[in-house]
């Protein structure tokens, strides 16, 4: 959804399109879920938001032990929590 929600113009479409057809799916099941409510508990504690869409990111790649190739400066706060 968050890669989606940033494509411009028809190219970046078809090469998002192909890509998403060839990345696996990662379920977000209640126990995935559980994770990212944690982790915006503790994020806010130490004076860290983040927005959600990336704390469910990041609370999937924990689960599933993937890592995240990202340009976002959040990730990166939310690996030194």
């Amino acid at each position: 959804m968050e890669l989606w929600n940033g494509v411009r113009g028809k190219k970046e479409h078809e090469r998002l399109r192909d890509l998403d057809e060839r990345l696996p799916r990662l379920p977000i099941t209640d126990a995935v879920w559980e994770v990212p409510c944690q982790t915006a508990r503790h994020a806010r504690s130490c004076g860290v938001t983040v927005p959600s869409n990336d704390l469910v990111i990041f609370a999937c790649a924990k689960t599933y032990g993937v890592p995240i190739e990202h340009v976002d400066k959040h990730y990166d706060l939310l690996q030194r929590l």
